[in-house]
């Protein structure tokens, strides 16, 4: 729950800090108010960069949490290896029915032959996990929005950089 409120965070400094920035009152010459369209502009650019990135690092993992958290099943797992090089990446072995399904996760603290529960999707047996299927999905989207947050805010303070840079050079 901790990484969920350092997003929130996240998201109202940045949308204070280009946001409130959108709506600076200037007058012009004739005394009305002119508001800084190019600041507005920044802010739906970072929405829409911080969309794209979601849909970009989403499609990775996100489809295998989603689809564990809406048709999950438990079932005994047993550690059937682990990599020297990774002590924390385990190979499993579960069954569901009649068959036998083999996956691989980072899970540490197991040695071969521990047996686990393992989370498996009902809908597609093969896609497993060996954490629970609802704290997967919240840290999986935790971590994307905070990514998209961070990678947005870059790409308008860049964009803004340029944009003050290329007004300094006009004759």
């Amino acid at each position: 729950m901790m990484v969920s409120w350092g997003i929130i965070a996240l998201a109202v400094i940045v949308l204070a800090v280009f946001g409130f920035k959108a709506v600076e009152k200037k007058r012009d010459g004739n005394g009305a108010l002119v508001y800084p369209l190019w600041r507005c502009n920044l802010m739906l650019l970072w929405l829409a960069f911080f969309a794209l990135c979601i849909v970009i690092v989403g499609t990775a993992s996100l489809p295998k949490f989603i689809g564990l958290a809406l048709h999950n099943a438990q079932s005994e797992a047993t550690i059937t290896g682990i990599d020297r090089e990774q002590r924390c990446l385990n190979t499993y072995k579960y069954k569901v029915g009649a068959a036998f399904f083999t996956d691989t996760e980072n899970f540490c603290g197991l040695r071969v032959g521990d047996t686990i529960t393992a989370y498996y999707n009902t809908s597609d047996p093969g896609s497993s996990s060996l954490y629970s299927p609802g704290e997967s999905l919240r840290d999986e989207l935790n971590a994307i929005l905070l990514i998209s947050a961070i990678l947005g805010a870059f790409m308008v303070a860049w964009l803004r950089a340029t944009h003050i840079i290329a007004k300094k050079l006009r004759p």
